[in-house]
């Protein structure tokens, strides 16, 4: 490697580094309440706080959907048939491999580590760039893993309840996993080290593109057959994370009922 790659590198390094740090305090910040002792008049308050706000963005989300994700979904899922949207999904879920090994290790889970390694190296190969799985026929099954759910495993609160322009729900928590993703994806760093870093956004666009067409049926149907739509949508974001995060392994009864129940039904 030439020196001034290492020299450009390190430039960025520290500014990163800067970035991280003052995200991490404002992701202190917004964990601490969640984190305390509530009773459940002070639940949703702390969990959602920023209701308003999130109500006007989820609106806002929805009219940027029916005016562009909608026709472009339309023309996407024409254009290619399912046989070719399901290598293009496979393709970019190949690619996100890394940096679920990343978090794989941080947590600790040698087991899904070897797993993901094990899927990364064979579908990139016989599966021809991650085209293919043959991964899954051999029975290593997929998963995702990133920054949030590791920030979860290792106890952080997930924080107050957020609403993303262009993006949808997140946490706190998860939404600062995010921006790191964005930094930290060892895929971005080897298509930016080879002059390639502005194939990061299509990639980001194709594969929410490609989320978005696949979801559609079900975000029409909250958003239509729901009595409140914002409300249904944050309960189902906070119990399919919870899901996530628990690799799939069933939750007491209790700990549902304890975290969720109260955001089935939210005035406006």
């Amino acid at each position: 490697m030439q020196f001034p790659l290492l020299v450009k590198s390190a430039a960025h390094f520290r500014r990163l580094r800067s970035v991280f740090f003052a995200l991490a305090v404002v992701v202190v910040a917004g964990c601490a309440t969640a984190g305390a002792p509530l009773t459940s008049s002070r639940y949703e308050q702390a969990r959602d706080p920023h209701k308003k706000l999130n109500r006007d963005i989820y609106k806002f989300n929805n009219t940027v959907s029916d005016i562009f994700l909608d026709p472009l979904s339309a023309v996407y899922t024409t254009v290619f048939p399912g046989f070719i949207r399901d290598r293009i999904k496979s393709f970019l879920d190949n690619l996100d491999d890394p940096y679920t090994f990343i978090n794989d290790v941080l947590q600790g889970n040698g087991k899904r580590a070897s797993d993901t390694l094990g899927r990364f190296v064979l579908n990139s190969t016989v599966g021809i760039g991650g085209l293919f799985d043959p991964a899954q026929r051999l029975g290593i099954e997929p998963h995702k893993e990133d920054l949030g759910q590791t920030m979860a495993v290792a106890g952080v609160a997930s924080g107050d309840y957020l609403m993303i322009p262009f993006y949808g729900p997140t946490t706190t928590r998860d939404g600062f996993g995010l921006i790191v993703h964005l930094f930290a994806d060892p895929v971005n760093w080897v298509l930016k080290l080879n002059d390639l870093g502005y194939l990061r956004w299509p990639r980001r666009g194709l594969s929410g593109l490609d989320s978005y067409a696949r979801n559609k049926a079900f975000l029409k149907d909250l958003e239509n057959k729901s009595l409140d739509s914002y409300a249904k949508l944050r309960t189902y974001y906070l119990q399919n994370r919870a899901f996530e995060i628990r690799n799939g392994k069933p939750a007491s009864e209790k700990s549902i009922n304890d975290q969720f129940d109260e955001f089935e039904t939210d005035s406006k």
